[in-house]
């Protein structure tokens, strides 16, 4: 694990808002939508795919379920655009099944604390693929402060 320098990125998804609880059933369902309308977000970076975990209110997370954009397009419905400013990481480089992630972004916040970077609740994960056979991830925690995302008005 070490400490990166990121962005800034544009990506355009579908947002999930859910309790913790909610999350295991919401995020499956996104998921499969997402990857059958992908290729409606125009001038994609690559193929990859990403779950970005924007916002947590109490046990209320937001997640963007996305891939990242090369520059500003028409945003499919139901999808948003956000764009993400250059800021400081945890990074790590997960290989592995996609369950045990969860379990690698605690390492990654042990880590923070044991290296006395202090972490937010930001955090990046790119890896999937759209027929879901990934098995390397890489794994981002925003740094304190972070920088705010903003949803941006398509081009």
């Amino acid at each position: 694990m070490h400490i990166v320098e990121m962005g800034p990125m544009t990506v355009v998804g579908i947002p999930v808002r859910a309790r913790w609880e909610e999350l295991w059933v919401k995020m499956p369902q996104v998921w499969r939508e997402f990857r059958a309308r992908y290729t409606e977000i125009e001038h994609r970076y690559s193929d990859g795919l990403i779950d970005v975990s924007l916002d947590q209110n109490a046990d209320e997370y937001l997640q963007l379920v996305c891939a990242r954009v090369t520059k500003g397009s028409q945003v499919p419905k139901g999808m948003r655009m956000i764009e993400i400013p250059s800021q400081r990481f945890v990074h790590h480089r997960h290989v592995g099944p996609v369950k045990e992630i969860a379990e690698g972004f605690g390492k990654m916040y042990q880590w923070a604390i044991e290296e006395g970077h202090p972490a937010g609740e930001f955090k990046i994960d790119i890896g999937y693929t759209v027929n879901g056979n990934e098995i390397e991830h890489d794994l981002y925690v925003g740094m304190l402060p972070s920088k705010p995302w903003r949803e941006v008005a398509a081009i």
